[in-house]
C-alpha cells in the first residue's frame, strides 16, 4: 500500500524500514551518525517546515533518507491503516530497523 509521508512524496509500506522521530535520533550518536553516513541520500520533503519525522526508504538495494515535516505517529499511523495488520507492521519494521542500525 502506499502512503502519503509529507507533501506529494509517497512510499509503499513494504518499502519502509523505518520511521523516526527526528528529536529523538538528533540527540543520540548513533542517529547523527546514520545522517553522516546517508548524507548523499537524505531527501527533505519540505525546507520551510520544521523536521518532525524520519522516514528510511529502502527500494530497490537503494536507501534513500526522508526528512518530513509530519509526526511520525501520524506516518506509522498512516501506514497501520493500510492494507496490512499493526501487529505484522510493526513486527516487520522492527525487523528492518535492527537490520539497519547493525549495519551503521
Amino acid at each position: 500500500m502506499v502512503i502519503s509521508i509529507g507533501e506529494n512524496v509517497l512510499a509503499d509500506t513494504k518499502d519502509i524500514a523505518a520511521i523516526l522521530d527526528m528529536d529523538s535520533i538528533t540527540v543520540k550518536e548513533r542517529g547523527r551518525l546514520m545522517f553522516q553516513l546517508a548524507k548523499e541520500n537524505i531527501v527533505y520533503i519540505d525546507e520551510k517546515e520544521l523536521p518532525r519525522s524520519c522516514i528510511v526508504v529502502i527500494k530497490d538495494g537503494k536507501t534513500t533518507v526522508y526528512v518530513s515535516p509530519l509526526n511520525s505517529q501520524t506516518v506509522a499511523k498512516r501506514a497501520m491503516d493500510s492494507d496490512i495488520t499493526r501487529k505484522d507492521f510493526f513486527s516487520e519494521i522492527m525487523k528492518r530497523q535492527r537490520f539497519l542500525f547493525r549495519t551503521v
